[in-house]
């Protein structure tokens, strides 16, 4: 393990990923998480672009470990299912699990624009009525949110994401992502469209099923 990752004392590889999906320091673990981002690490999968780890939540636990979660960014564009949870403790890093994909595709711009995006979603979900156009539907969703900018109406979001919805490495695209909530007849997903061909890649379910991944099968390597 140490090898691999320098004060490490056992790692785990996803086979899904072929990264590794945990690291466990010992007493001479790195101070900080962003410490390791200083120089591309050996490993971290190869990125087309800069990657970056953007902090979406922190807390701490009963027994004084702070837990922080990233979701994974390349160039500036964020990854589908790609998050590492950082695990500190007495001001150094305890551990580190979570995905990271890799991505191999260059970033460009869409040739699909967001307008054309929510068109193709609309068309694919052939829904007769959608929330946003359901009289007096947003003004609610503004009460009871308390946000002035709440709206039904999908906020196509670019984002690298799986092809058929496979976790896997290499198998990532450049896709619009949106929640697309219908009316009539009653369904609300996660849409993803391929923002080049307008292909639609997947769609999560957001109100019968949970969104759950999988577990992957892992090797593993300690001391």
């Amino acid at each position: 393990a140490n090898q691999l990752v320098a004060g490490a004392e056992a790692v785990n590889f996803s086979e899904r990923t072929g990264a590794l999906n945990y690291i466990r320091f010992g007493e001479n673990g790195p101070a900080r998480f962003e410490d390791l981002l200083k120089k591309q690490q050996p490993w971290m999968p190869v990125f087309k672009g800069p990657v970056s780890f953007v902090e979406q939540s922190q807390f701490q636990d009963e027994l004084g470990m702070t837990h922080r979660r990233m979701k994974v960014h390349v160039d500036g564009i964020e990854v589908e299912g790609g998050m590492v949870i950082v695990h500190e403790k007495n001001g150094r890093v305890a551990s580190i699990n979570g995905d990271l994909f890799r991505v191999n595709v260059p970033k460009e711009n869409p040739t699909i624009d967001t307008i054309q995006a929510l068109r193709l979603a609309k068309n694919h979900i052939g829904a007769q009525t959608y929330m946003w156009e359901v009289p007096g539907a947003d003004a609610r969703l503004k009460q009871e949110t308390s946000d002035p900018k709440a709206s039904f109406l999908p906020k196509p979001q670019l984002v690298f994401a799986p092809k058929d919805g496979q976790y896997k490495r290499d198998n990532f695209v450049l896709a619009w992502k949106m929640d697309v909530y219908a009316h009539a007849p009653m369904s609300r997903q996660w849409i993803f469209i391929d923002a080049k061909t307008g292909d639609i890649l997947y769609k999560l379910d957001r109100i019968h099923t949970a969104d759950v991944l999988g577990t992957a099968v892992s090797r593993y390597s300690g001391t």
